[in-house]
Protein backbone atom coordinates (compact mmCIF):
# COMPACT_ATOMS: atom_id res chain seq x y z
CA UNK A 1 0.00 0.00 0.00
CA UNK A 2 1.26 3.48 -0.85
CA UNK A 3 1.98 6.13 1.75
CA UNK A 4 -1.12 8.09 0.73
CA UNK A 5 -3.31 4.98 1.03
CA UNK A 6 -1.94 4.15 4.47
CA UNK A 7 -2.45 7.69 5.72
CA UNK A 8 -5.98 7.76 4.28
CA UNK A 9 -6.89 4.48 5.98
CA UNK A 10 -5.40 5.61 9.28
CA UNK A 11 -7.18 8.97 9.07
CA UNK A 12 -10.53 7.30 8.28
CA UNK A 13 -10.26 4.90 11.20
CA UNK A 14 -9.31 7.70 13.56
CA UNK A 15 -12.13 9.90 12.26
CA UNK A 16 -14.76 7.19 12.78
CA UNK A 17 -13.49 6.34 16.26
CA UNK A 18 -13.25 10.00 17.26
CA UNK A 19 -16.77 10.72 15.94
CA UNK A 20 -18.25 7.74 17.78
CA UNK A 21 -16.42 8.61 20.97
CA UNK A 22 -17.55 12.23 20.74
CA UNK A 23 -21.21 11.29 20.27
CA UNK A 24 -21.11 8.71 23.07
CA UNK A 25 -19.29 11.05 25.43
CA UNK A 26 -21.68 13.91 24.70
CA UNK A 27 -24.66 11.62 25.38
CA UNK A 28 -23.23 10.32 28.67
CA UNK A 29 -22.28 13.74 29.96
CA UNK A 30 -25.68 15.16 28.98
CA UNK A 31 -27.44 12.39 30.89
CA UNK A 32 -25.23 12.93 33.92
CA UNK A 33 -25.97 16.65 33.86
CA UNK A 34 -29.75 16.08 33.53
CA UNK A 35 -29.72 13.49 36.33
CA UNK A 36 -27.86 15.89 38.64
CA UNK A 37 -30.32 18.68 37.86
CA UNK A 38 -33.31 16.36 38.52
CA UNK A 39 -31.80 15.27 41.81
CA UNK A 40 -31.28 18.87 42.87
CA UNK A 41 -34.89 19.68 41.92
CA UNK A 42 -36.23 16.78 44.03
CA UNK A 43 -34.09 17.99 46.95
CA UNK A 44 -35.69 21.43 46.67
CA UNK A 45 -39.13 19.78 46.55
CA UNK A 46 -38.36 17.84 49.78
CA UNK A 47 -37.32 21.08 51.51
CA UNK A 48 -40.41 22.89 50.25
CA UNK A 49 -42.67 20.05 51.42
CA UNK A 50 -41.16 20.32 54.91
CA UNK A 51 -41.88 24.06 54.95
CA UNK A 52 -45.44 23.34 53.74
CA UNK A 53 -45.95 20.88 56.62
CA UNK A 54 -44.63 23.42 59.15
CA UNK A 55 -46.98 26.10 57.81
CA UNK A 56 -50.02 23.79 58.27
CA UNK A 57 -48.95 22.94 61.82
CA UNK A 58 -48.56 26.67 62.53
CA UNK A 59 -52.06 27.27 61.18
CA UNK A 60 -53.57 24.59 63.45
CA UNK A 61 -51.76 25.85 66.57
CA UNK A 62 -52.61 29.50 65.89
CA UNK A 63 -56.32 28.90 65.23
CA UNK A 64 -56.61 26.72 68.33
CA UNK A 65 -55.12 29.49 70.47
CA UNK A 66 -57.51 31.97 68.87
CA UNK A 67 -60.60 29.86 69.53
CA UNK A 68 -59.73 28.91 73.12
CA UNK A 69 -58.13 32.20 74.30
CA UNK A 70 -59.65 34.71 71.86
CA UNK A 71 -56.13 36.02 71.12
CA UNK A 72 -56.25 38.39 68.15
CA UNK A 73 -52.51 37.99 67.48
CA UNK A 74 -53.04 34.24 67.03
CA UNK A 75 -55.55 35.00 64.26
CA UNK A 76 -52.89 37.11 62.49
CA UNK A 77 -50.39 34.25 62.81
CA UNK A 78 -52.98 31.92 61.31
CA UNK A 79 -53.51 34.27 58.35
CA UNK A 80 -49.78 34.59 57.70
CA UNK A 81 -49.27 30.83 57.86
CA UNK A 82 -52.26 30.25 55.55
CA UNK A 83 -50.79 32.64 52.92
CA UNK A 84 -47.39 30.97 53.26
CA UNK A 85 -48.89 27.50 52.78
CA UNK A 86 -50.68 28.65 49.63
CA UNK A 87 -47.41 29.95 48.17
CA UNK A 88 -45.49 26.82 49.17
CA UNK A 89 -48.15 24.58 47.62
CA UNK A 90 -47.83 26.45 44.29
CA UNK A 91 -44.01 26.24 44.40
CA UNK A 92 -44.15 22.54 45.29
CA UNK A 93 -46.47 21.82 42.36
CA UNK A 94 -43.88 23.36 40.01
CA UNK A 95 -40.98 21.33 41.45
CA UNK A 96 -42.40 17.79 41.43
CA UNK A 97 -42.48 15.65 38.29
CA UNK A 98 -44.56 12.59 37.58
CA UNK A 99 -48.27 11.93 38.06
CA UNK A 100 -47.95 10.37 41.48
CA UNK A 101 -46.12 13.25 43.15
CA UNK A 102 -48.36 15.79 41.45
CA UNK A 103 -51.41 13.92 42.80
CA UNK A 104 -49.90 13.84 46.30
CA UNK A 105 -49.35 17.63 46.23
CA UNK A 106 -52.90 18.16 44.95
CA UNK A 107 -54.37 15.89 47.69
CA UNK A 108 -52.49 17.71 50.46
CA UNK A 109 -53.52 21.13 49.13
CA UNK A 110 -57.16 20.00 48.78
CA UNK A 111 -57.24 18.52 52.32
CA UNK A 112 -55.86 21.76 53.78
CA UNK A 113 -58.42 23.80 51.81
CA UNK A 114 -61.28 21.55 52.98
CA UNK A 115 -60.13 21.89 56.60
CA UNK A 116 -60.05 25.67 56.37
CA UNK A 117 -63.35 26.20 54.50
CA UNK A 118 -65.43 23.53 56.30
CA UNK A 119 -64.18 23.67 59.89
CA UNK A 120 -62.15 26.84 60.50
CA UNK A 121 -63.81 29.67 58.57
CA UNK A 122 -67.35 29.19 60.13
CA UNK A 123 -65.86 29.14 63.62
CA UNK A 124 -63.91 32.33 62.91
CA UNK A 125 -67.21 34.02 61.94
CA UNK A 126 -68.88 32.88 65.20
CA UNK A 127 -65.88 34.01 67.21
CA UNK A 128 -66.04 37.47 65.70
CA UNK A 129 -69.80 37.63 66.60
CA UNK A 130 -68.94 37.01 70.28
CA UNK A 131 -70.35 33.46 70.59
CA UNK A 132 -67.27 32.27 72.47
CA UNK A 133 -68.82 29.30 74.27
CA UNK A 134 -70.47 28.03 71.07
CA UNK A 135 -67.11 28.25 69.27
CA UNK A 136 -65.37 26.23 72.00
CA UNK A 137 -68.02 23.52 71.94
CA UNK A 138 -68.11 23.17 68.16
CA UNK A 139 -64.27 23.21 67.90
CA UNK A 140 -63.98 20.43 70.50
CA UNK A 141 -66.81 18.26 69.13
CA UNK A 142 -67.00 19.30 65.46
CA UNK A 143 -65.11 18.36 62.22
CA UNK A 144 -61.98 20.47 62.83
CA UNK A 145 -59.87 17.71 64.37
CA UNK A 146 -60.90 14.89 61.93
CA UNK A 147 -60.36 17.10 58.89
CA UNK A 148 -56.91 18.15 60.09
CA UNK A 149 -56.05 14.45 60.52
CA UNK A 150 -56.85 14.07 56.81
CA UNK A 151 -54.40 16.89 56.13
CA UNK A 152 -51.75 15.17 58.24
CA UNK A 153 -52.23 11.86 56.39
CA UNK A 154 -51.94 13.58 53.00
CA UNK A 155 -48.73 15.30 54.09
CA UNK A 156 -47.26 11.96 55.26
CA UNK A 157 -48.03 10.33 51.92
CA UNK A 158 -46.38 13.27 50.12
CA UNK A 159 -43.28 13.09 52.33
CA UNK A 160 -43.01 9.31 51.82
CA UNK A 161 -43.28 9.53 48.03
CA UNK A 162 -40.85 12.48 47.88
CA UNK A 163 -38.30 10.53 49.95
CA UNK A 164 -38.59 7.57 47.56
CA UNK A 165 -38.23 9.86 44.53
CA UNK A 166 -35.19 11.53 46.12
CA UNK A 167 -33.50 8.16 46.68
CA UNK A 168 -34.20 7.13 43.09
CA UNK A 169 -32.87 10.43 41.68
CA UNK A 170 -29.72 10.22 43.83
CA UNK A 171 -29.02 6.66 42.68
CA UNK A 172 -29.59 7.63 39.05
CA UNK A 173 -27.31 10.71 39.32
CA UNK A 174 -24.55 8.69 40.96
CA UNK A 175 -24.83 6.02 38.28
CA UNK A 176 -24.66 8.44 35.35
CA UNK A 177 -21.70 10.28 36.90
CA UNK A 178 -19.90 6.96 37.36
CA UNK A 179 -20.55 6.03 33.74
CA UNK A 180 -19.25 9.42 32.56
CA UNK A 181 -16.12 8.99 34.67
CA UNK A 182 -15.55 5.49 33.32
CA UNK A 183 -15.97 6.81 29.77
CA UNK A 184 -13.46 9.62 30.41
CA UNK A 185 -10.87 7.17 31.75
CA UNK A 186 -11.49 4.81 28.84
CA UNK A 187 -11.16 7.65 26.37
CA UNK A 188 -7.83 8.75 27.90
CA UNK A 189 -6.54 5.19 27.71
CA UNK A 190 -7.71 4.93 24.09
CA UNK A 191 -5.91 8.19 23.20
CA UNK A 192 -2.72 6.92 24.82
CA UNK A 193 -2.95 3.63 22.93
CA UNK A 194 -3.66 5.49 19.69
CA UNK A 195 -0.60 7.69 20.27
CA UNK A 196 1.56 4.61 20.82
CA UNK A 197 0.12 2.99 17.70
CA UNK A 198 0.73 6.09 15.57
CA UNK A 199 4.28 6.37 16.84
CA UNK A 200 5.01 2.71 16.10
CA UNK A 201 3.38 2.95 12.67
CA UNK A 202 5.22 6.18 11.83
CA UNK A 203 8.51 4.63 12.88
CA UNK A 204 7.89 1.56 10.75
CA UNK A 205 6.46 3.38 7.72
CA UNK A 206 8.40 6.65 7.69
CA UNK A 207 11.18 7.21 10.22
CA UNK A 208 13.13 4.02 9.62
CA UNK A 209 12.99 4.23 5.79
CA UNK A 210 13.89 7.94 5.87
CA UNK A 211 16.83 7.28 8.20
CA UNK A 212 18.01 4.53 5.87
CA UNK A 213 17.69 6.86 2.88
CA UNK A 214 19.57 9.65 4.67
CA UNK A 215 22.36 7.25 5.69
CA UNK A 216 22.86 6.08 2.11
CA UNK A 217 22.71 9.62 0.73
CA UNK A 218 25.56 10.63 3.08
CA UNK A 219 27.66 7.85 1.58
CA UNK A 220 29.80 8.41 -1.46
CA UNK A 221 28.68 5.14 -3.12
CA UNK A 222 25.63 4.63 -5.26
CA UNK A 223 22.25 4.06 -3.64
CA UNK A 224 21.03 1.09 -5.69
CA UNK A 225 20.27 -0.98 -2.56
CA UNK A 226 17.98 1.62 -0.95
CA UNK A 227 14.70 0.18 -2.35
CA UNK A 228 15.31 -2.94 -0.22
CA UNK A 229 15.08 -0.81 2.93
CA UNK A 230 11.26 -1.01 2.87
CA UNK A 231 8.79 1.76 3.50
CA UNK A 232 6.16 3.24 1.17
CA UNK A 233 6.62 3.37 -2.58
CA UNK A 234 7.07 7.16 -2.56
CA UNK A 235 10.22 6.87 -0.45
CA UNK A 236 11.62 4.13 -2.67
CA UNK A 237 11.09 6.33 -5.73
CA UNK A 238 12.77 9.22 -3.92
CA UNK A 239 15.73 7.00 -3.11
CA UNK A 240 16.08 5.98 -6.75
CA UNK A 241 16.15 9.60 -7.91
CA UNK A 242 18.53 10.88 -5.21
CA UNK A 243 21.65 9.88 -7.14
CA UNK A 244 20.90 12.38 -9.90
CA UNK A 245 20.30 15.08 -7.31
CA UNK A 246 23.63 14.31 -5.69
CA UNK A 247 25.40 14.54 -9.04
CA UNK A 248 23.85 17.96 -9.65
CA UNK A 249 24.95 19.10 -6.19
CA UNK A 250 28.51 18.00 -6.94
CA UNK A 251 28.41 20.01 -10.19
CA UNK A 252 27.13 23.09 -8.34
CA UNK A 253 29.88 22.78 -5.74
CA UNK A 254 32.51 22.53 -8.44
CA UNK A 255 31.09 25.61 -10.19
CA UNK A 256 31.09 27.51 -6.88
CA UNK A 257 34.73 26.59 -6.31
CA UNK A 258 35.67 27.86 -9.78
CA UNK A 259 33.76 31.10 -9.18
CA UNK A 260 35.49 31.61 -5.83
CA UNK A 261 38.87 31.08 -7.49
CA UNK A 262 38.05 33.69 -10.15
CA UNK A 263 36.96 36.20 -7.52
CA UNK A 264 40.20 35.65 -5.66
CA UNK A 265 42.19 36.35 -8.81
CA UNK A 266 40.37 39.65 -9.45
CA UNK A 267 40.01 40.88 -5.86
CA UNK A 268 43.32 42.76 -5.87
CA UNK A 269 42.34 44.68 -8.99
CA UNK A 270 38.90 45.51 -7.59
CA UNK A 271 40.35 46.79 -4.32
CA UNK A 272 42.86 48.92 -6.17
CA UNK A 273 40.05 50.31 -8.37
CA UNK A 274 37.99 51.29 -5.34
CA UNK A 275 41.02 52.87 -3.67
CA UNK A 276 41.35 55.15 -6.69
CA UNK A 277 37.81 56.51 -6.02
CA UNK A 278 38.71 57.68 -2.50
CA UNK A 279 41.37 60.30 -3.18
CA UNK A 280 41.15 63.42 -1.05
CA UNK A 281 43.26 66.40 -0.10
CA UNK A 282 45.55 65.83 2.84
CA UNK A 283 46.22 69.46 3.73
CA UNK A 284 43.92 72.48 3.58
CA UNK A 285 44.56 76.22 3.78
CA UNK A 286 43.74 77.89 7.10
CA UNK A 287 40.08 78.75 7.55
CA UNK A 288 38.79 75.92 5.36
CA UNK A 289 37.40 72.48 6.18
CA UNK A 290 36.53 69.63 3.85
CA UNK A 291 35.20 66.07 4.03
CA UNK A 292 33.96 63.60 1.42
CA UNK A 293 32.66 60.03 1.45
CA UNK A 294 31.53 57.30 -0.95
CA UNK A 295 28.91 54.59 -0.26
CA UNK A 296 28.71 51.86 -2.97
CA UNK A 297 25.26 50.41 -3.65
CA UNK A 298 26.58 46.88 -4.29
CA UNK A 299 29.88 45.09 -3.98
CA UNK A 300 33.11 46.85 -3.22
CA UNK A 301 33.37 49.00 -6.38
CA UNK A 302 31.20 52.07 -7.03
CA UNK A 303 30.37 53.65 -10.38
CA UNK A 304 30.43 57.05 -8.66
CA UNK A 305 33.61 58.71 -7.45
CA UNK A 306 35.08 61.93 -6.13
CA UNK A 307 38.45 63.63 -6.10
CA UNK A 308 39.58 66.57 -3.96
CA UNK A 309 42.97 68.14 -4.56
CA UNK A 310 44.57 71.19 -2.98
CA UNK A 311 47.60 72.80 -4.62
CA UNK A 312 48.73 75.87 -2.79
CA UNK A 313 45.59 77.91 -2.10
CA UNK A 314 43.55 76.34 -4.93
CA UNK A 315 41.18 73.52 -4.01
CA UNK A 316 39.47 71.46 -6.71
CA UNK A 317 36.44 69.25 -6.04
CA UNK A 318 35.54 66.74 -8.75
CA UNK A 319 32.50 64.38 -8.68
CA UNK A 320 31.78 61.75 -11.33
CA UNK A 321 28.66 59.59 -11.62
CA UNK A 322 27.62 56.74 -13.93
CA UNK A 323 24.00 55.69 -14.18
CA UNK A 324 24.89 51.97 -14.54
CA UNK A 325 26.49 49.66 -11.95
CA UNK A 326 29.24 47.09 -11.95
CA UNK A 327 32.89 46.94 -12.95
CA UNK A 328 32.34 48.39 -16.45
CA UNK A 329 30.50 51.42 -15.06
CA UNK A 330 33.16 51.85 -12.36
CA UNK A 331 35.87 51.74 -15.01
CA UNK A 332 34.00 54.34 -17.07
CA UNK A 333 33.61 56.61 -14.04
CA UNK A 334 37.28 56.26 -13.20
CA UNK A 335 38.30 56.98 -16.79
CA UNK A 336 36.12 60.13 -16.91
CA UNK A 337 37.59 61.32 -13.61
CA UNK A 338 41.16 60.84 -14.82
CA UNK A 339 40.46 62.67 -18.10
CA UNK A 340 38.91 65.63 -16.27
CA UNK A 341 41.82 65.71 -13.80
CA UNK A 342 44.27 65.80 -16.72
CA UNK A 343 42.26 68.59 -18.39
CA UNK A 344 42.25 70.66 -15.20
CA UNK A 345 46.05 70.70 -15.23
CA UNK A 346 46.13 72.58 -18.53
CA UNK A 347 42.82 74.48 -18.52
CA UNK A 348 42.15 77.30 -16.09
CA UNK A 349 38.47 77.44 -17.11
CA UNK A 350 36.66 74.42 -15.62
CA UNK A 351 33.98 74.41 -18.35
CA UNK A 352 36.67 74.17 -21.01
CA UNK A 353 38.35 71.34 -19.10
CA UNK A 354 35.07 69.34 -19.16
CA UNK A 355 34.67 70.01 -22.89
CA UNK A 356 38.23 68.76 -23.63
CA UNK A 357 37.76 65.57 -21.58
CA UNK A 358 34.30 64.95 -23.06
CA UNK A 359 35.69 64.93 -26.61
CA UNK A 360 38.09 62.13 -25.61
CA UNK A 361 35.29 59.93 -24.21
CA UNK A 362 32.30 59.92 -26.60
CA UNK A 363 31.04 56.57 -25.24
CA UNK A 364 30.31 58.18 -21.85
CA UNK A 365 26.73 58.99 -22.86
CA UNK A 366 25.85 55.29 -23.18
CA UNK A 367 26.59 54.82 -19.48
CA UNK A 368 25.00 58.12 -18.43
CA UNK A 369 28.22 59.68 -17.08
CA UNK A 370 27.88 63.07 -15.38
CA UNK A 371 30.66 65.35 -14.06
CA UNK A 372 30.80 68.24 -11.59
CA UNK A 373 33.87 70.44 -11.13
CA UNK A 374 34.27 73.18 -8.50
CA UNK A 375 37.55 75.13 -8.22
CA UNK A 376 38.02 77.32 -5.14
CA UNK A 377 40.45 80.15 -4.56
CA UNK A 378 40.96 79.80 -0.80
CA UNK A 379 42.35 83.36 -0.55
CA UNK A 380 39.16 85.17 -1.51
CA UNK A 381 36.59 82.32 -1.67
CA UNK A 382 36.00 82.68 -5.44
CA UNK A 383 34.29 79.55 -6.79
CA UNK A 384 34.42 78.48 -10.44
CA UNK A 385 31.68 75.91 -11.06
CA UNK A 386 30.69 73.76 -14.05
CA UNK A 387 28.38 70.74 -14.24
CA UNK A 388 27.86 68.26 -17.09
CA UNK A 389 24.36 66.93 -16.45
CA UNK A 390 25.19 66.42 -12.78
CA UNK A 391 22.68 66.95 -9.92
CA UNK A 392 22.60 70.49 -8.60
CA UNK A 393 25.04 71.44 -5.85
CA UNK A 394 24.17 73.52 -2.78
CA UNK A 395 25.71 76.68 -1.36
CA UNK A 396 24.17 77.45 2.00
CA UNK A 397 24.68 79.03 5.38
CA UNK A 398 22.64 78.88 8.54
CA UNK A 399 19.64 80.58 6.87
CA UNK A 400 19.59 80.36 3.06
CA UNK A 401 20.17 77.63 0.47
CA UNK A 402 21.26 78.40 -3.13
CA UNK A 403 20.98 75.70 -5.79
CA UNK A 404 23.78 75.45 -8.38
CA UNK A 405 22.25 73.69 -11.37
CA UNK A 406 23.99 72.08 -14.35
CA UNK A 407 25.79 74.38 -16.79
CA UNK A 408 25.82 72.07 -19.81
CA UNK A 409 24.68 68.74 -21.30
CA UNK A 410 25.73 65.23 -20.29
CA UNK A 411 29.39 64.35 -20.30
CA UNK A 412 30.38 62.86 -23.67
CA UNK A 413 28.00 65.04 -25.70
CA UNK A 414 29.58 65.69 -29.12
CA UNK A 415 30.50 69.34 -29.67
CA UNK A 416 29.02 70.21 -26.29
CA UNK A 417 29.86 73.39 -24.43
CA UNK A 418 29.80 74.02 -20.69
CA UNK A 419 29.55 77.42 -19.08
CA UNK A 420 31.69 78.25 -16.07
CA UNK A 421 29.70 79.92 -13.32
CA UNK A 422 31.58 82.14 -10.91
CA UNK A 423 30.44 83.07 -7.41
CA UNK A 424 31.98 83.65 -3.98
CA UNK A 425 31.88 81.36 -0.94
CA UNK A 426 31.42 83.84 1.89
CA UNK A 427 32.73 83.20 5.42
CA UNK A 428 30.36 80.85 7.17
CA UNK A 429 29.00 79.33 3.94
CA UNK A 430 29.08 75.63 3.05
CA UNK A 431 29.42 74.13 -0.43
CA UNK A 432 27.88 70.66 -0.89
CA UNK A 433 28.19 68.47 -3.99
CA UNK A 434 26.73 64.96 -4.30
CA UNK A 435 25.69 62.30 -6.76
CA UNK A 436 22.10 61.35 -7.60
CA UNK A 437 22.09 58.33 -5.28
CA UNK A 438 21.65 60.63 -2.29
CA UNK A 439 18.35 61.97 -3.65
CA UNK A 440 17.11 59.01 -5.71
CA UNK A 441 15.52 57.04 -2.84
CA UNK A 442 11.83 57.39 -2.13
CA UNK A 443 9.68 56.43 0.82
CA UNK A 444 6.48 54.36 0.64
CA UNK A 445 4.54 57.61 0.15
CA UNK A 446 6.76 58.42 -2.91
CA UNK A 447 8.44 61.38 -1.17
CA UNK A 448 12.03 62.15 -2.27
CA UNK A 449 14.82 63.06 0.12
CA UNK A 450 15.29 66.12 -2.09
CA UNK A 451 17.58 69.17 -1.95
CA UNK A 452 15.19 70.86 0.50
CA UNK A 453 15.60 68.01 2.96
CA UNK A 454 19.38 68.07 2.43
CA UNK A 455 19.47 71.82 3.11
CA UNK A 456 17.44 71.30 6.29
CA UNK A 457 19.96 68.71 7.52
CA UNK A 458 22.80 71.17 6.92
CA UNK A 459 20.83 73.91 8.68
CA UNK A 460 20.18 71.63 11.70
CA UNK A 461 23.90 70.77 11.95
CA UNK A 462 25.30 74.17 11.04
CA UNK A 463 28.48 74.87 12.98
CA UNK A 464 29.63 71.22 13.07
CA UNK A 465 32.71 70.03 11.23
CA UNK A 466 32.41 68.90 7.61
CA UNK A 467 33.01 65.33 8.75
CA UNK A 468 30.06 65.58 11.15
CA UNK A 469 27.83 67.10 8.45
CA UNK A 470 28.70 64.33 5.94
CA UNK A 471 28.04 61.68 8.54
CA UNK A 472 24.68 63.22 9.51
CA UNK A 473 23.65 63.61 5.87
CA UNK A 474 24.25 59.90 5.23
CA UNK A 475 22.44 58.99 8.47
CA UNK A 476 19.42 61.13 7.61
CA UNK A 477 19.25 59.77 4.07
CA UNK A 478 19.38 56.23 5.43
CA UNK A 479 16.63 57.00 7.97
CA UNK A 480 14.48 58.70 5.32
CA UNK A 481 14.86 55.80 2.87
CA UNK A 482 15.12 52.60 5.02
CA UNK A 483 17.05 49.62 3.76
CA UNK A 484 20.16 49.26 1.63
CA UNK A 485 20.71 52.07 -0.89
CA UNK A 486 19.90 51.19 -4.51
CA UNK A 487 22.39 53.63 -6.07
CA UNK A 488 25.95 54.71 -5.30
CA UNK A 489 26.26 57.80 -3.10
CA UNK A 490 29.17 60.23 -3.21
CA UNK A 491 29.07 63.46 -1.21
CA UNK A 492 31.65 66.23 -0.65
CA UNK A 493 31.32 69.15 1.77
CA UNK A 494 33.59 72.23 1.83
CA UNK A 495 33.12 74.92 4.49
CA UNK A 496 34.67 78.36 4.94
CA UNK A 497 35.08 79.31 8.57
CA UNK A 498 33.68 82.50 10.04
CA UNK A 499 36.34 85.13 10.84
CA UNK A 500 37.35 85.15 14.51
Amino acid sequence: MSLRGRLTLLSTVFLVVALGASIGGATLFTRARDASRHHAQIDRAVTTAGDFDKSLVTQAASIRAYFLAADASSLQSYSDARQASTDLASRLAGLVTGARLSRDVENASHAALTWRTTAVNPLIALEQQGAYQQVIDQYSKGDAAPLFKDVTRAIRVLDRDLAAAENTAASHADGTRLHALEFGIGFAVAVALAFVFVRVAATAWLVRPINTLAEHMRMADAVDDIPAAGGPAELRELAQSSEGLRDRLHDELAQAARTRSMLGQHSDALMALRARTHLAARTLPPGWDMCADLVPATGIVAADGYDVTCIGTTMTVLLVEAAEHGVDAAAAGLRAKELVRAALRTHTDVGSAIAWASELMPDAMKLGVTVLVARLDCNNGELSFASAGHPEALLCDGLRVELLSETGPLFGTRNGTWTTRKLTVQPGQIFIAFTDGLLAGRTDSHARFGPERLGQVVHDNYGDSCEGIVKQVLIEAGAFVPGRCHDDIAVAVVARAMPM
